[in-house]
């Protein structure tokens, strides 16, 4: 195996490495970013569920 072999394996391996880091920062991002969104619908419905039910009945009774 040559120096220039190596050296290029080397940099393949840093770049899987780096690519791996990224793509688990990516998954972590979205999946904070699906949590944030989840907790933020809850407090929303828990605060307008009562409403909307209101209306989905008034709906219902207008049909």
């Amino acid at each position: 195996m040559s120096n220039w072999e190596r050296k290029r394996d080397e940099m393949q391996r840093k770049i899987e490495v780096r690519s791996n880091v990224v793509v688990a920062i990516c998954l972590l991002l979205m999946a904070a970013t699906v949590f944030s969104c989840v907790k933020t619908c809850q407090k929303v419905s828990n605060k307008n569920f009562e409403q909307m039910c209101r209306l989905k009945q008034e709906m219902q009774k207008q049909k």
